[in-house]
């Protein structure tokens, strides 16, 4: 009786084992993976430059946001975020900082400044 009862115990801890195991690195993936999801975009940085178009605006439940809408080098329109409407400037070339995502994801882009 001895013999059987301890088999019994070593399945069911071989069992009991497999389960912690799946079960953790089910966890630990689908933590990287949601991790990911949420990160910023962490790849190069590099300057690119654009022509302000135009000023657009979001209203949101706080103000409105402003927004340029401009028309980089390459002839692809983005439309990046700014403070204040001081630096709209229509027809100017302006400085943008461009963040390319690291594994997937939109690149962004960013304000630097005006071309003088």
């Amino acid at each position: 009786m001895n013999k059987n009862s301890s088999k019994i115990d070593s399945y069911i801890r071989k069992k009991k084992n497999k389960i912690i195991f799946i079960t953790l690195s089910l966890v630990i993936f689908l933590s990287v993976f949601f991790g990911l999801l949420v990160a910023p975009p962490m790849g190069k940085v590099s300057q690119v430059n654009g022509q302000v178009l135009r000023l657009t605006g979001m209203p949101t439940d706080y103000g409105n946001i402003l927004l340029l809408l401009v028309k980089l080098e390459n002839g692809k329109e983005i439309r990046i975020r700014i403070e204040d409407s001081s630096y709209y400037k229509q027809g100017k070339t302006i400085i943008l900082y461009k963040q390319e995502p690291l594994l997937y994801g939109t690149t962004s882009y960013t304000f630097k400044e005006y071309v003088k």
